[in-house]
């Protein structure tokens, strides 16, 4: 809601940090506050406030990691992000508060800290290129593919933080370095488009150019194999 063409938290929706596993990083969220409130109606009061620090312990750490990454790899800020980001804080402050008036023990730190670390160090990994299919070995076919793609002269427009430019590059596996690939905004989302980009008029992303035909968005392997007339040996 609100979230207009342009703005912080739309930029922020379409970057490869806005999903995980799948699934909206929104969603997740909103099942962590749920999982607070059922601690708050369902438990003993001494448990009550140990298990909502863990779970603000988490919270407050996977917010700090997005805005992070929304600010260092997007180049902006979402107000719902800070939003939650204060909102979690807060949560995590009184739980802490209400735990040591009641527990006092470091343990209940301790326990939130190794929480926080595991889902900053999830999120960091599933970001990363360390599950990648783009590390594995080659397929023949997107391989081909690929550099027929390029010799013929087609031309793949896209950025580094639209998540459909990095489905895109999945479609080819460890294949997607031969892509003939041009990126539109080096300087972040919020900076004008490169010089190549602005002269082609790309106006959304992925777009292809084949033979003087325009494709917005995902185009599956076959198809452009089948747009560029590539013939290949090696059966998929």
């Amino acid at each position: 809601m609100a979230c207009t063409s342009g703005s912080g938290c739309a930029l922020v929706q379409e970057s490869r940090w806005s999903t995980f596993l799948g699934v909206p990083i929104a969603l997740w969220g909103a099942l962590a506050y749920i999982a607070i409130i059922v601690a708050l109606v369902g438990w003993p009061r001494i448990k009550t406030w140990r298990a909502v620090h863990l779970l603000a312990m988490g919270g407050t750490g996977v917010s700090v990691y997005l805005t992070a990454a929304a600010a260092f790899g997007v180049g902006t800020f979402c107000i719902y992000c800070l939003g939650s980001l204060a909102l979690m804080t807060t949560i995590l402050v009184l739980a802490s508060l209400a735990s040591a008036s009641r527990a006092q023990s470091w343990g209940v730190w301790s326990r939130g800290g190794l929480v926080a670390a595991g889902a900053v160090a999830v999120l960091t990994i599933a970001n990363s290129n360390l599950i990648d299919p783009r590390r594995g070995s080659e397929d023949p076919f997107l391989a081909g593919l690929a550099d027929h793609l390029a010799e013929t002269g087609a031309v793949f427009y896209g950025t580094y933080w639209c998540p459909a430019c990095q489905q895109q590059k999945d479609e080819f596996g460890a294949a997607e370095r031969r892509l003939p690939y041009v990126e539109c905004s080096p300087n972040g989302p919020r900076q004008p488009q490169s010089a190549v980009c602005n002269r082609a008029r790309i106006a959304r992303y992925p777009t292809w150019d084949i033979d003087g035909r325009r494709l917005e968005g995902v185009v599956a392997p076959e198809d452009l194999a089948r747009l560029s007339n590539y013939r290949a040996s090696v059966a998929r």
